[in-house]
């Protein structure tokens, strides 16, 4: 039971870093058909995903026009960015996990 409850903070952290990403892929991918956002399941992906991409129209600029299909990178950018940041903040907590609790592993030390 105790392996569960050490994997939950891992399971929720991949969680919230998964909705995201998955959001913008959708996005991307529904940008690049030509789907309008006056659709309700599309419009909805848009205007939930519209604050992470916004920032990154400024590099990647994009066509205004949702009717037809268009390659957005900025999105493409937005979700690189998330998921770089989840690897960053996993790597960080990996280290200081580790260094707080003072175990190394045995098969790594030098002897």
């Amino acid at each position: 039971m105790e392996r569960y409850r050490q994997a939950i903070p891992a399971i929720v952290g991949w969680t919230l870093v998964g909705v995201p990403v998955v959001a913008l892929l959708l996005r991307f991918g529904m940008r690049s058909l030509g789907v309008r956002e006056n659709v309700p399941l599309p419009g909805f992906i848009y205007w939930a995903t519209d604050r992470i991409v916004s920032p990154f129209y400024r590099y990647f600029p994009a066509d205004a026009r949702f009717d037809r299909g268009s390659i957005e990178v900025a999105t493409l950018a937005a979700a690189g960015a998330i998921f770089l940041v989840a690897i960053g903040a996993y790597l960080i907590g990996l280290w200081l996990t580790t260094a707080l609790r003072g175990q190394t592993d045995p098969q790594t030390e030098l002897v």
